[in-house]
């Protein structure tokens, strides 16, 4: 049975439920053992020593359009023109997967040139060099072969600078923050 909060009982019910409750008006709490004290935080005279969490290595946690799922068409013309679309709109993991349905319907070499430069433009230099010399495998007499070949160098380069640039990084967070507790 409710009660009315207009009539007598209902406000005594209240009052008695603040009560019970533990918020009746501004009541301090008798003082606690140091053992159950709540803890306070480091000291203010010296800052808490946090470590940052670790940066992955670059590279190394990228997702795969190619191998994840991708959409099916019955043409590989099809396949290749949505691809087509999707690079030019700068959405480059819906390219890749168009254009490795394209090649698995046709393999062309086109398509592995295709899926790395798509690779390329999203910084994915692994993959995009896997793909540039998937293409020049199938491609040994391609007439552009010596630029791509640089531009494997290139990228190569580059990844090996971002992989020493994070070590460097790792190294020195490292003396920044010591060794580890234990």
């Amino acid at each position: 049975m409710a009660i009315p909060y207009h009539c007598g009982m209902g406000r005594l019910f209240w009052v008695v439920m603040l009560v019970v409750v533990g918020c009746g008006g501004g009541q301090r709490r008798a003082a606690q053992p140091e053992s159950e004290q709540p803890f306070e935080g480091p000291p203010q005279d010296q800052p808490p020593v946090v470590e940052p969490p670790p940066e992955p290595e670059p590279y190394t946690t990228m997702a795969d359009p190619v191998s994840g799922p991708r959409p099916h068409f019955d043409n590989a013309d099809v396949a290749w023109k949505t691809g087509n679309q999707h690079f030019n709109l700068g959405q480059y993991e819906q390219a890749i997967a168009a254009f490795a349905s394209a090649f698995e319907l046709s393999p062309k070499s086109a398509f592995l040139y295709n899926i790395a430069q798509a690779f390329r433009q999203l910084d994915n230099l692994p993959r995009a060099v896997f793909f540039y010399k998937a293409f020049l495998r199938l491609e040994p007499k391609h007439p552009r072969r010596a630029e791509l070949e640089g531009r494997i160098v290139e990228l190569e380069a580059a990844i090996e600078r971002a992989r020493a640039a994070w070590r460097d990084r790792r190294a020195m967070k490292r003396q920044m923050v010591g060794p580890p507790p234990g």
